[in-house]
Parts: C-alpha cells; sequence; structure tokens
C-alpha cells in the first residue's frame, strides 16, 4: 500500500492499521463514532425537493446524482420511518481530470523506482481543497481550510429544526453514518432533512437505515492486522522506528506500508471489506 503527497502540505501519520472484515453480504460494514458497525435495509427519501421547494430529479443508474454547489440546498423527506440512522455517499471532486490522471497512473506503477520516479516528476499543483492521498486516505485539517467552507452541513427540519451532522466528503465517493437517534424516535411518522453546500460536492446516495443486531453483528469476523514494515521515499530511518513514530510527508515523497497476507477463501455468502485506521493532519506550505 502507498500514501504519496502531491499537494503542496506538510502531512503527519501515525498509528497504521488495516483492519479485515469478513461480513455475510447483506450487512454493510462502516465506521460510527469511531467504532465499526454494520448497517442493512436501505429506504431512500419519498421527495426531494430544492432550497425553493421545487421537486428534484436526481436518478441514476446507481440511484441518485446530484451536483451541488456553494449555496445549493436539497431536501429530503422520508414518510412512515422507523429508522434513525442516516446513509450518504459523497465525493469532493470525483471524476475530476487530475483525480483520474492519478488514478490511473498510479495503478501502472510496479515497485518503488517507479513510484519515486513518477511522484518526484509529478509537479504539485496548489488546489483550493483538501487533499487526496494515493491510498484514497484523508487527513485532518490543521491550516485555514475549516469545515464551514469545505462541508455539506446536514439539517434535521422536522420533527425539530436542528443542525446535527457536518459531512466532510473525501475526492472520491465514500460513505459516511450519521446517527440521528437522539433526534428522531423510531415510531415517527416522518423525518425532513435538509443538505446545505458550501462548496461542490456530488452526492449518489441518501437513504434511513437500520443497524445489524448484536446476534446479526457476531456472523462478521474483524481482524486488526499490525503494520509490518513502513519505508519512506526520503527519510532512511530504521523501518521498526518508523512504525512506532510519527512520520511526515511533504509534496512528492509517499511512504509504502506492508501488512501481513494470507490467502484465504471468501465463505459463500459472505463478503469481505477492508478499513485502513491512522492518526494525523496536515498543514499547508
Amino acid at each position: 500500500m502507498v500514501i504519496a503527497e502531491f499537494e503542496q502540505e506538510h502531512s503527519y501519520f501515525s498509528g497504521f492499521e488495516l483492519i479485515k472484515v469478513v461480513h455475510p453480504q447483506n450487512l454493510f460494514p462502516e465506521a460510527l463514532n469511531g467504532k465499526i458497525v454494520f448497517y442493512k435495509n436501505l429506504t431512500k427519501p419519498a421527495e426531494i425537493t430544492d432550497g425553493e421547494g421545487k421537486e428534484v430529479s436526481i436518478k441514476s443508474n446507481n440511484g441518485f446524482l446530484y451536483s451541488g454547489k456553494q449555496g445549493d440546498k436539497l431536501r429530503f423527506k422520508f414518510k412512515e420511518n422507523s429508522k434513525n440512522i442516516l446513509v450518504w455517499r459523497a465525493c469532493l471532486r470525483a471524476n475530476h481530470p487530475r483525480i483520474e490522471y492519478l488514478n490511473n497512473a498510479v495503478k501502472k506503477l510496479k515497485d518503488s523506482d517507479q513510484f519515486r520516479k513518477f511522484f518526484t516528476n509529478l509537479s504539485p499543483v496548489p488546489w483550493k481543497v483538501p487533499n487526496i492521498f494515493v491510498c484514497l486516505v484523508s487527513a485532518v485539517s490543521h491550516s485555514s481550510h475549516s469545515s464551514k467552507y469545505l462541508s455539506i452541513i446536514l439539517k434535521l427540519l422536522f420533527p425539530q429544526k436542528k443542525s446535527v451532522e457536518i459531512i466532510h466528503p473525501r475526492e472520491n465517493f465514500s460513505t459516511g453514518l450519521a446517527d440521528l437517534s437522539g433526534f428522531v424516535k423510531g415510531t415517527q411518522d416522518s423525518i425532513e432533512l435538509e443538505m446545505e453546500w458550501t462548496n461542490t460536492h456530488k452526492i449518489n446516495l441518501l437513504g434511513m437505515v437500520e443497524l445489524a443486531s448484536e446476534e446479526e453483528a457476531k456472523k462478521a469476523q474483524i481482524e486488526h492486522l499490525e503494520l509490518e514494515s513502513l519505508t519512506h521515499s526520503h527519510d532512511k530511518t530504521n523501518k521498526a522506528d518508523l512504525v512506532k513514530g510519527k512520520v511526515e510527508l511533504i509534496p512528492v515523497q509517499f511512504l509504502e506500508l506492508i501488512f501481513p497476507y494470507k490467502k484465504t477463501t471468501v465463505p459463500q455468502g459472505k463478503a469481505v471489506s477492508f478499513f485502513l485506521k491512522s492518526k494525523g493532519y496536515y498543514q499547508k506550505i
């Protein structure tokens, strides 16, 4: 696995861990409040309108797709709702030419020398949005980019009016969950939500789901894989020390991470998902 910095930013990492999850195909794993949970039974909105109350049709082959910009609003109504977990799938710049170029180019790189040559020749171009790493890991910014300008603000309109979540879409489409149990009851007849865009973002999934029961969750196997080796493209510090300490990246530098691998057969009716866990932040240069 490779993590690369190609923005004008200084990134800091520690505590890398790969989590392997073998789970039933009808249960979808996701992180919620720092823990891995499983959700199921998606209910899509019964009604979608814009900020002026006009009906919005944003259907696509994968559900619905809407590309919003700063100031846009969408309102979602769920009728006869008995669920209190919201799921969404959003992105910041999916299909952006440079993102696509990097994704396609990295797939062709086969070894450390090729990675080093590629990223050394890649001229970092400042963007006015947060960075993406090649393995699609996001860091928390300590720079002037605040959540106010790079997020989708989620508000509950009914049964009460309240801001409940700030969604930070990553570069490519990724899924997130929000627990609304503190605001709505499972027997609520309907729920109305509003999303307000503070920047250009796309969304192609939004719905209410329920979490798997403890008994259902026990059917999944979660394995924590500790980092075996970490190599820095420019820092020749002992690999063991790099694994244990804080690692830094500046433009065109990258990390190679090696986790233990054991070939296994996935049982019928099961699927395998992976989570990369780490701590970190970045600062603009």
